[in-house]
C-alpha cells in the first residue's frame, strides 16, 4: 500500500545527520538500508496509520494516499512527514529534538481535529468512505 510519504521526506526532514542519527543502531557512522527499513519506513507506516484512523469517516484512505502521494494532497503529506520524523527519532527510546516534539503535537492535534470535527482536508479530493457514512459523495475542498 502507497504510505502518505517516503522515506526520502523523512530524511529531507531530518538531515543525513539525523537519519543516522536515527538508523545508525550499530554505531559505523552510515545508516544501511536495512536499518533504514526498520527505523524510518517503520515510522512511516505507523504515521499513515494515525492518518488513516483520523480520516476514515470522511473518506477512504486508499483515495486520500494516492491523492497524497500523486502530490495533491501536500497537506497530509506535511503531516506524515511531521508525525514519522519525531516516530523515528523516538524509536528505541531515544529523545526527539524540541522542533520534531513540536511538529509531532500540531500534527496530532490536526489529526484530532479532523477526525472529532470532521474538518475538511485542503486539497483533497473526497470519495464515500467504505462504511457508507459520507451522503455528500464526491466533493473537492481547496485551499483557500
Amino acid at each position: 500500500m502507497a504510505e502518505y510519504c517516503s522515506q526520502t521526506d523523512v530524511q529531507n526532514r531530518l538531515t543525513t545527520a539525523g537519519i543516522v542519527a536515527v538508523a545508525d543502531r550499530d554505531r559505523t557512522g552510515t545508516a544501511s538500508t536495512a536499518e533504514k527499513t526498520a527505523y524510518i519506513d517503520t515510522a512511516v507506516q505507523d504515521a499513515g496509520g494515525m492518518i488513516d484512523f483520523a480520516i476514515v469517516s470522511q473518506v477512504t484512505p486508499a483515495s486520500a494516499r494516492a491523492q497524497t502521494i500523486g502530490g495533491a494532497c501536500v497537506f497530509l503529506r506535511t503531516i506524515a512527514v511531521d508525525l514519522a520524523s519525531y516516530l523515528a527519532a523516538t524509536k528505541a527510546g531515544e529523545a526527539g529534538t524540541d522542533s520534531l516534539k513540536e511538529a509531532f503535537d500540531r500534527a496530532r492535534a490536526t489529526l484530532d481535529n479532523i477526525r472529532i470535527n470532521r474538518s475538511t482536508i485542503p486539497g483533497l479530493v473526497y470519495t464515500v468512505p467504505s462504511n457508507g457514512r459520507s451522503t455528500t459523495g464526491i466533493r473537492v475542498v481547496n485551499p483557500r
